[in-house]
């Protein structure tokens, strides 16, 4: 069977699937390389969570039905297979029913269907079957995982779609073995990194999911409307970074990340108000949060990881934010919210003062003491006993909390007890929200209105990228009191010394933050960026063209890039060839004009088309074979070579006068 010039199967995959019609069979490590595409589309899910048992249970079934397909032993009946297909499809509906995860599930399908297909491998068909699902799993992981070495898996899957292509061809074409195919299959593959990457700097970038939703849940951050006392301490004991700021100008001080405010300290809870919230609508993603213009202040760069809140941190006094959202909500104290940010990465810029916030006044709730804390009165008048002065009080009570208790992670507060109380009198063991929520609750018995503000605090610095890594761990709670008109900010948790990562992870850190800011999040606006540096020379050292609109600049560009990389490959491909090659080609092309020819026919097809033409038929039959043994020797045999430079000269003779 011939396939037409038009068919829509594309070009590469004719070897293959003349396979079905002609009956030839797969050699062993045509299956071994199927097997190694399978491995690697499955191991692009474990960089997600959850994946790791489905890919332990399945793998051994891959290993094992590959093992017996490239030994040659009988396959499983179709009725096997079937039945197996059709249980993991009933599984697949189980599964999204008890998960409600119809992404996670499709991912356990596919490797299920490995699973099934690699006791299947009958025909030529089924190469095929297993280097789409490896496709599909690479999308869903694509969408899953930000992870660098999903790159790496990536560029394995290319260079191995590109082997198994090559491969099929010189199969059909009759060669033996691939070692004589090296340079072009790495050219290939040099050249389809190339246009993937041209694709990935030119193609518009649009908002949002793959699937329409952000598919990881977020990190559990612990930032909530109400939060229990004592809620933070598992979180600072885990390690996972949560964001890396840039900040600029640098200065040596310790950083105070500024999350959100607590109003009201309830049965051993604290509640956010969310006093005077409002949003605002930006301007392009650009949002003005202070009147009139501010000169100095600290530029922030920060790349946000997914976390179960809508809050952004950030230093205090806020007064421009640059964020991919159409609008942005924000409180009387300060703490900045984005719709439905919640469980997605976003990257934005902050500029601050980090100055303290200046107020006309403090709302009566930074007052409120519970019932059951009125003893804190006396307590807190034996510190500030002869003071008068609003700051010399905060000083005093935060120099007592740091001075006269000990932070520790593990406090044992028995149950039914006041945990402030039991700090304060008994164990005085426990880390920042003790601390501050003693301080806060001290200062409002003296008449100062204080509020708990939790964030996070410094972080590690990589001084080779010049940012801070910021973790869970950094998390931290700390005050906030109105004196003479402003917030001033007091931290009473003693400090606590921190080790550094060696100079390897620092590096390594670095290269995460590459990866994260210029290839995970390259935006429309780094395109904008791109698209200026090369129109900026060529507008004033060539053409003096006329400021182009930076919507239609990026087509031009794109086009540029095409045309380029088209000519290029062209260039190369006619330069490779061999004259051998070139000839062999010339006489295809001429066939074409009288006979049934086309790009997907081999050698043996051709002479099957003109084998009724005595004429031409004894020159091109001893020609092709003459190709054949020049392209797929490993020798070189000038007596063949100069017999087929001859017959090449006979049959376009022959040709032309036909």
């Amino acid at each position: 069977m011939m396939w037409s010039s038009y068919s829509p199967v594309p070009a590469p995959l004719w070897p293959i699937i003349q396979w079905l019609h002609q009956g030839f069979t797969m050699p062993a490590s045509y299956k071994i390389l199927t097997c190694l595409i399978a491995l690697v589309g499955s191991s692009s899910l474990l960089l997600t969570e959850g994946m790791l048992p489905f890919f332990l249970l399945t793998t051994p079934f891959v290993l094992v039905g590959y093992y017996r397909a490239a030994k040659g032993y009988p396959q499983a009946h179709r009725f096997i297979t079937g039945g197996l297909s059709t249980l993991a499809l009933i599984l697949f509906f189980i599964d999204i029913k008890i998960s409600r995860d119809v992404i996670s599930a499709v991912g356990h399908l596919t490797m299920f269907f490995h699973a099934i297909k690699a006791f299947d491998m009958k025909d030529p068909w089924d190469p095929l079957q297993v280097f789409f699902m490896a496709l599909i799993q690479l999308l869903l992981a694509s969408e899953i995982t930000r992870s660098m070495i999903f790159g790496v898996i990536f560029l394995v899957f290319m260079a191995g779609m590109v082997l198994a292509m090559f491969y099929s061809h010189i199969i059909k074409e009759g060669a033996e073995g691939i070692k004589g195919f090296l340079r072009p299959m790495v050219t290939m593959t040099l050249l389809l990194i190339l246009l993937t990457t041209v694709f990935f700097l030119v193609l518009p970038r649009f908002r949002g999911s793959l699937f329409g939703r952000p598919l990881s849940k977020g990190i559990k951050s612990g930032f909530s409307e109400k939060v229990s006392l004592g809620s933070l301490g598992s979180i600072k004991l885990d390690p996972t970074v949560v964001m890396r700021i840039s900040v600029r100008p640098e200065r040596g001080f310790k950083p105070y990340w500024r999350g959100m405010t607590y109003d009201i300290y309830s049965g051993n809870t604290w509640r956010s108000l969310r006093q005077g919230f409002r949003e605002y609508k930006g301007l392009k993603g650009v949002f003005k949060l202070s009147e009139g213009e501010i000169q100095e202040g600290f530029r922030q760069e920060v790349i946000l990881e997914p976390l179960e809140t809508d809050l952004i941190f950030g230093l205090r006094g806020a007064f421009t934010l640059v964020i991919d959202s159409k609008s942005l909500g924000i409180t009387d104290s300060g703490d900045l919210y984005i719709p439905r940010k919640k469980g997605k990465r976003v990257r934005y810029t902050l500029q601050s003062t980090n100055r303290p916030f200046k107020g006309s006044r403090a709302s009566p709730v930074y007052l409120q003491l519970p019932e059951d804390m009125q003893w804190i009165t006396g307590f807190t008048g034996k510190i500030i006993a002869g003071l008068n002065d609003g700051m010399e009080m905060a000083r005093a009570i935060e120099s007592f909390l740091r001075n006269n208790y000990t932070y520790s992670l593990a406090p044992s507060t028995p149950p039914n007890i006041n945990p402030v109380r039991y700090f304060l009198l008994e164990e005085k063991k426990g880390y920042c929200e003790h601390y501050a929520t003693s301080m806060v609750l001290m200062l409002r018995s003296a008449g100062i209105p204080a509020r708990v503000v939790s964030g996070y605090m410094g972080g590690e610095y990589n001084r080779y990228g010049r940012y801070y890594i910021v973790r869970q761990k950094d998390a931290h709670t700390w005050v906030e009191a109105f004196i003479d008109g402003t917030w001033v900010r007091f931290d009473p948790t003693p400090a606590v010394e921190t080790g550094e990562n060696s100079p390897l992870f620092l590096y390594l850190d670095l290269l995460k933050m590459k990866w994260e800011r210029y290839v995970v999040g390259y935006s429309s606006s780094d395109q904008k960026r791109l698209f200026r540096v090369f129109e900026r020379p060529v507008r004033r050292d060539f053409w003096r063209m006329p400021e182009l609109e930076i919507k239609r600049w990026p087509l031009y560009l794109m086009i540029l890039l095409l045309i380029t990389g088209i000519a290029g490959f062209v260039l190369l491909k006619q330069t490779a060839l061999s004259t051998e090659s070139r000839y062999y080609l010339r006489i295809r092309r001429r066939l074409k004009r009288d006979y049934p020819v086309n790009a997907s026919l081999t050698a043996k097809d051709i002479l099957a088309i003109i084998e009724k033409d005595r004429e031409v038929y004894p020159y091109l039959k001893e020609f092709l074979l003459l190709y054949e043994a020049i392209r797929f020797s490993n020798r070189t045999d000038e007596d063949h070579k100069n017999r087929y430079f001859q017959l090449y000269g006979l049959l376009k003779k022959k040709l032309r006068n036909k």
